[in-house]
């Protein structure tokens, strides 16, 4: 758990400071070489899709979460892989949330109302908070080999969360961050070359270009195909400009 001197300036952040006021800080130095693919992994399980980034925090979803009877070995595999910490942006089976508890894995997740005796996003920081601090804060606490970001699919959300975390703790250029997640299709290649575009950056690729879905899984990555995943991907973009991150 967080430290003691942690938590009280995290809640103290939390009731002063917002993307809007809070001060830009200098962009992170960048420190992994992400031009490289991420490393599949599904721990022991073709169910999970699961990959190492070269940061080394796991992306991952599937349909493991829902189904009782993979809970046990299945997080055996999370302990085995050195995971301390899931942050998870979908539910999670309450036979699986005991399994982790039993191999002292922490799991938070991004939905107060859903969360039983664990912690969550909010929690971390207080509920008027964005998601966006708390995953930086546990990146803070805890190594990135022992983080994991999850949910459903472990390609929208988890992928917007992974470029986030690129770009802000790792220093990734905004771009590269955004376009090593996305889906390998033209629609959603070309739709985040539109979101770029917004921000006046003229960066247009194409599937199979250098550094396009570097982090997909078996042809699936964060999409970019509609108004409701483009306008996702724009809010979390501009949260990473917020704190200080780049575009090349």
């Amino acid at each position: 758990m967080l430290a003691l001197k942690l938590i009280f300036a995290l809640i103290s952040c939390s009731y002063v400071c917002t993307p809007a006021d809070a001060p830009i800080a200098e962009p992170a130095p960048v420190v992994v070489d992400y031009l490289v693919p991420a490393e599949i992994d599904t721990l022991g399980d073709p169910l999970i899709h699961a990959r190492r980034t070269p940061a080394g925090f796991v992306m991952m979803g599937g349909r493991e979460w829902a189904n009782q009877e993979m809970a046990e070995s299945y997080v055996d595999e999370l302990a085995e892989a050195g995971i301390k910490i899931v942050l998870s942006f979908h539910p999670v089976d309450d036979d699986i949330l005991d399994e982790m508890r039993e191999r002292g894995i922490i799991l938070v997740h991004d939905n107060y109302e859903t969360a039983r005796d664990y912690w969550n996003f909010h929690w971390w920081l207080g509920y008027d908070q964005p998601w966006h601090d708390a995953l930086l804060a546990v990146f803070d606490e805890f190594e990135p080999h022992e983080i994991a970001i999850n949910c459903l699919h472990g390609v929208d959300r988890t992928g917007n969360a992974t470029a986030f975390v690129m770009a802000v703790r790792f220093g990734v250029p905004i771009q590269d961050a955004w376009y090593a997640v996305v889906d390998p299709s033209s629609s959603s290649v070309r739709g985040l070359a539109d979101v770029l575009e917004e921000f006046g950056i003229d960066d247009r690729r194409s599937v199979g270009d250098a550094g396009v879905s570097l982090y997909a899984f078996e042809r699936q990555g964060m999409r970019a195909n509609s108004d409701g995943f483009r306008a996702y991907i724009r809010n979390n973009i501009e949260e990473a400009l917020a704190r200080g991150a780049v575009f090349r």
